[in-house]
């Protein structure tokens, strides 16, 4: 006969899950920001396992060559691999993020950035946030609520809460996520042409398993520095009859940021095209798919933190 529970034994327990539930967002972000910074040293020390193990045999080999004067050429030319591997393990980190800074370009400058290292992800949120190994415990003025977050000049996310030791990127995929982006497309003789303008906002996860996203708003019903408003239907100027129709949007275009949403910088890369809807009777904008261009944002491993854009508020 199975033991009954105690009710006395089990009230403990479920004190503490309805404590863990009740948690107001700010704690419960904190206390996640906590597991994630206790955990990254196991996280870190899974990832370089290889490194390990090469040490391990690095040392062996190197112990059998104190012990032997005269070591054999083969057991010579695995310390060198095994030397060579350490030295790529370590380098691997350095070169991801010189890379990255030198692909990067925001409005001709070199801006600042601060490289961070992704140390888990939330098995919850899995396409929608990941945590980065960069803290207040950095001293970098960089790093706060609202820093953009890319690799190379690619947008991928925006820091939205920092603790101690670790930080959680928002990424683009969330549908709570609405960047500002138009399309930016490049003609055979390499002139860039902007055309229209749009939002972009990540799909639910139980709409779609591949990592897309939803563009929505798309037209040029108003002209900017980039060219005159255009047409919804035909492309072309508005007023303007003559001249060859264009799509205002295609497969294969790059969308960019515009910077209009106040919270990312222009001219970040974020997706490609990969399918424009049929346009509806009696509609003003057109919708979109579109696929991030930094590639899968599950295989992320080092990524490049800007400086948030300063936020004034309208004078009364």
């Amino acid at each position: 006969m199975a033991p009954s529970l105690n009710p006395r034994s089990a009230a403990p327990m479920v004190l503490a899950i309805m404590a863990c539930i009740s948690l107001p967002p700010a704690r419960a972000d904190a206390l996640r920001g906590m597991v994630c910074g206790t955990l990254a040293p196991i996280w870190s020390f899974c990832g370089s396992g290889r490194a390990c193990l090469a040490s391990c045999v690095q040392s062996g080999v190197r112990l059998l060559g104190g012990a032997v004067d005269d070591v054999s050429a083969p057991e010579r030319i695995a310390a060198l691999e095994v030397d060579n591997l350490l030295l790529r393990e370590r380098l691997r980190h350095l070169e991801a993020v010189l890379g990255q800074s030198q692909d990067l370009s925001v409005s001709g400058e070199q801006p600042q950035l601060l490289p961070a290292n992704v140390i888990a992800r939330d098995r919850a949120q899995w396409t929608n946030c990941m945590w980065v190994d960069a803290g207040t415990n950095t001293g970098s003025p960089l790093l706060q609520k609202g820093s953009p977050v890319v690799v190379g000049s690619h947008l991928i996310g925006v820091i939205d809460y920092v603790g101690k030791r670790q930080s959680r990127v928002r990424l683009i995929s969330d549908p709570s996520l609405v960047p500002s982006v138009r399309i930016l497309r490049y003609a055979e003789d390499g002139t860039a042409q902007y055309l229209a303008k749009g939002e972009l906002q990540g799909l639910k996860r139980d709409q779609v398993t591949d990592t897309l996203l939803r563009g929505v708003g798309f037209n040029y019903d108003f002209g900017d520095c980039y060219g005159p408003a255009r047409d919804l239907l035909s492309g072309r100027p508005v007023g303007q009859n003559e001249g060859e129709p264009t799509s205002l949007a295609r497969a294969g275009d790059l969308l960019v940021t515009t910077g209009m949403d106040g919270l990312f910088p222009e001219g970040l890369q974020v997706a490609t095209v990969e399918k424009v809807m049929p346009l509806k009777p009696g509609a003003y904008s057109f919708s979109l798919l579109a696929r991030p261009s930094a590639g899968s944002l599950d295989a992320l491993h080092t990524v490049l933190i800007l400086a948030a854009r300063p936020f004034e508020r309208p004078k009364s």
